[in-house]
């Protein structure tokens, strides 16, 4: 049997009061003076609400009504009773609203009390997974970290739905690379897929844009959820995702309605468990909960999400074969145009090229025929390496693509035996899952690529291994380098908890960085007062001075572009206590338990930004800063006293520039696209003829993200400007 199961309910009419949430978890306070509201209490504010209401329509009614026939101490009591109904209302109203709120607090406390232990499990076990361990002690430790992280997955699904459902988690939209997005969710389960020698593949239709304008983090969230059950659900064979563009008439050019899917070969969901899938705490079976874990939020919150998103949710399935889920979500073009080349079609350098495809399963078989031929290849597939080698003899091919796990027991023969037929500098792509203990021979391979495929490193592999000049092709490094030599930053851990500490110092040092600690936010103070940090950690729970204080007397101190970023770490993962911290100021937050990836990904969007790399490198030279060129010229226009007219434009540039900086911050606070374009065209114009290299070269960039609608980094390159414009003055006023 097939079951199919389309959720498209319509909204169900009901009065405002009657739409009054209930708190369904757990007894809360509505104040420090306050009763206690218990949750039958709540549910009792409620049903009293409801027949209030009912009550005052039916006043309502009868006052309306033609009322001659009553005395005048009637209508008096009527109207008494009406005020005083509509008294009891607004208090139940009110108490109820209260209660709501004393459960928000009571989830940022206890998702605190959680998560501090949490960071101590998850990261000391992380560490420890680091040592030398015997098999045995290894399988413990093992163990140790996948409760973990079950744990935390569960307590991120309770207070994601309490954010949702109390209408406070707000969508966040942003240009993004939608590809980019999907890689990166592939990327977050790829562990769990591989531990199951399961395949990962996706296919992008090339209709579907490359930048989409949308919310990034909620849209990977709802793919992540949907590949982590399909993953969950199946033992053998592969997770499939699709992503096609859904024409509709009505739809203008820039109004996009996206459909994706994800398929699984498992255990598929029966008739009767159907319209269970998307209810809260509630799973298909209660025996798979047993086996397979989970509090049955994912799903819920998936449809909370793509209902927010504009989209509907649904689902086919049959028992044994497998699961589809399917989702669209309606997102808008984005104006950003830049089309990466691996998205085009009939790319010269491949076109016409004879590829050989050898792999065992067919889905991606077919996703990689497909993709090779929207950029010119002519590629053929084959499931057997020994059918693969009987081609190679007969017909020409350009190159190979060779999937390392065989049924054909591969220990190297087959490739061996295609170089010995086509010879060594023959190109041969070696196709890896990342937990292969397969060694890839540098000698036999001219390259490889890691499972789940990404589409661009794949056609940069092809784009390489496809030139006319062979002795171009380049075999990647061995070792990679630490993050520290990549992005030299100083770091400070602002941490009063010793475990933390720690944690967060032994992280960092895995990645080469040696950090600075700080028990409170005096001591933050006292440290940014004695040297430069690029980058705080900073705890958002401190005595003396909590992270909250501390960076606010942190941004009254120092300038934007002087000052280090400020990355809050916060046990209290509630949308609200994360608004709460870029609010104040910080630039950034991460959630306690503290994760080697997660904060090595804070590290990688920080520690690049451009402001972090002027702040951190304090020896510019008059060369990166100003061309002497350009400032020679301006000294030999008068002719005879070369220095006054320098000096005398130096004072202008220095009286205007300032001017112009402000108006360019105002106009992008205000939004004011036009005249921020104009502004900043104005400075780089001055700068251009002072040869202020360094501050042309920014506004150049900031007038080209405006006219592309890039507004997002637009923020950072002003602070840099501003950093940047006051070391060039400086340099200008030793020149004269």
């Amino acid at each position: 049997m097939k079951a199919t199961h389309i959720n498209k309910e319509s909204d169900k009419k009901r009065t405002p009061l009657k739409n009054a949430k209930t708190a369904e978890n757990d007894d809360v306070k509505t104040g420090k003076n306050e009763p206690e509201i218990t949750k039958n209490q709540m549910s009792e504010i409620v049903n009293r609400i409801d027949n209030t209401y009912d009550r005052f329509q039916r006043l309502s009614l009868n006052s309306g009504k033609d009322s001659s026939h009553l005395n005048d101490l009637s209508k008096k009591t009527l109207e008494e009773e009406k005020k005083v109904l509509i008294d009891e209302i607004t208090k139940m109203k009110n108490d109820l609203a209260a209660a709501v709120n004393a459960k928000s607090e009571f989830l940022s406390v206890i998702s605190h009390e959680i998560r501090t232990p949490m960071n101590a499990v998850i990261g000391m076990s992380g560490l420890l997974m680091d040592t030398n361990l015997t098999p045995e002690q290894k399988e413990y430790v093992d163990t140790i970290r996948s409760s973990g992280d079950k744990l935390l997955t569960l307590i991120n699904d309770i207070l994601d739905y309490t954010d949702i459902d109390s209408g406070k988690l707000a969508l966040e939209y942003q240009p993004f690379s939608l590809r980019n997005c999907i890689d990166d969710a592939i990327g977050l389960i790829s562990n769990s897929a591989w531990s199951k020698s399961l395949e990962v593949i996706y296919y992008v239709d090339p209709q579907v844009p490359e930048n989409i304008f949308g919310d990034i983090t909620r849209l990977r969230q709802i793919i992540v959820n949907l590949l982590n059950n399909a993953v969950k659900f199946t033992n053998q064979g592969d997770v499939f995702l699709s992503v096609v563009k859904i024409d509709k008439p009505g739809k203008t050019s820039d109004d996009i309605e996206l459909e994706f899917s994800i398929r699984d070969t498992g255990i598929g969901i029966k008739n009767t468990e159907a319209e269970k899938i998307f209810k809260e705490f509630s799973q298909v079976d209660s025996s798979l909960t047993r086996k397979f874990g989970g509090a049955g939020l994912g799903l819920a919150i998936c449809k909370k999400l793509v209902d927010m998103m504009g989209g509907n949710i649904w689902f086919e399935s049959k028992e044994g074969i497998g699961t589809t889920f399917y989702f669209t979500i309606s997102v808008k073009k984005s104006e950003v145009t830049e089309v990466k080349e691996y998205l085009l079609s009939d790319i010269p350098n491949l076109k016409g090229k004879n590829l050989l495809i050898i792999d065992e399963n067919r889905v991606l078989r077919q996703i990689l025929s497909l993709q090779t031929q929207m950029w010119g290849m002519k590629p053929k597939t084959t499931p057997s390496g020994y059918e693969a080698i009987d081609w190679l003899k007969k017909y020409k091919f350009d190159t190979v693509l060779l999937d390392l796990v065989l049924n054909e027991k591969y220990n190297g023969e087959i490739v061996k035996e295609i170089r010995r037929v086509k010879g060594n500098e023959f190109p041969i792509i070696a196709l890896q899952s990342g937990k292969s203990d397969m060694f890839v021979n540098q000698d036999l391979f001219s390259a490889s690529i890691t499972k789940p495929i990404n589409q661009e490193e794949l056609f940069d592999v092809f784009n390489l291994m496809c030139t006319d000049n062979k002795t171009s092709i380049v075999k990647p490094e061995v070792t990679e380098k630490k993050l520290s030599e990549k992005l030299p930053l100083k770091i400070l851990i602002a941490e009063d908890n010793i475990i933390n500490q720690k944690i967060a110092s032994r992280i960092l040092a895995q990645m080469g960085y040696v950090a600075d600690i700080a028990s409170d936010g005096l001591e933050v103070l006292d440290c940014l007062n004695r040297q430069h940090y690029d980058l705080v950690l900073m705890d958002v729970q401190m005595p003396e001075l909590d992270g909250i204080q501390t960076t606010g007397r942190i941004l009254e101190k120092w300038i934007p572009a002087e000052r280090p970023k400020i990355i809050a770490m916060t046990a209290n993962a509630t949308q609200g206590d994360m608004e709460k911290c870029l609010y104040a100021g910080m630039d950034d937050f991460i959630s306690k338990p503290i994760l080697s990836e997660e904060l090595k990904t804070m590290l990688e969007k920080w520690g690049s930004n451009p402001i972090t790399k002027v702040t951190g490198a304090l020896t510019y030279n008059n060369d990166d800063l100003i061309d002497t060129s350009t400032v020679e010229n301006l000294k030999q226009i008068t002719g005879i006293d070369n220095l006054s007219f320098l000096k005398e434009v130096v004072n202008l540039y220095s009286k205007q520039t300032p001017q112009l900086i402000s108006d360019i911050k105002k106009h992008w606070k205000n939004n004011e696209i036009q005249k921020l374009i104009l502004a900043v065209h104005n400075l780089r114009g001055s700068s251009i003829n002072m040869g202020a290299k360094l501050i042309q070269e920014i506004s150049k960039n900031i007038e080209a993200k405006c006219r592309k609608g890039d507004m997002g980094e637009i923020g950072n390159d002003i602070e840099k400007l501003e950093y940047v414009y006051q070391r060039t003055i400086n340099e200008y006023k030793k020149l004269v």
